[in-house]
């Protein structure tokens, strides 16, 4: 396993993809980022995974937070704008149309409020 900000490529990559391919099947806590490219593709579960080579996934926090749900007890201030500062860069260099956000939290409390609908 790599560094965790290599974490979610080796998920996509090796864990969904990769093993999609050889057994047309994916582990079960992948599953998570096949339901997002069936909605996104709005053809189906297992019918869009193809979205991925065209789709970028950028996790916020460039540290792990706590060790399960609900508990942020490494959640810092300077964590959050280290965190906001590496989106602002991603979405600087990738220009994307649109940007989806997981987490009702990280909407209300992590991102800034100006300027986003």
């Amino acid at each position: 396993m790599g560094s965790g900000t290599e974490r979610i490529r080796e998920l996509i990559e090796d864990d969904y993809l990769n093993t999609l391919a050889d057994t047309g099947r994916t582990p079960p806590y992948v599953r998570c980022f096949r339901i997002m490219a069936a909605v996104l593709g709005g053809k189906g579960y297992g019918q869009t995974d193809y979205l991925w080579s065209c789709l970028a996934f950028h996790e916020f926090f460039q540290k792990h937070v706590g060790t399960g749900p609900g508990d942020g007890r490494r959640l810092t201030d300077a964590l959050r704008c280290e965190s906001q500062q590496a989106l602002f860069e991603t979405l600087e260099c990738l220009a994307p149309d649109i940007v989806i956000v997981w987490g009702k939290e990280l909407w209300q409390r992590d991102l800034p409020q100006k300027g986003r609908e």
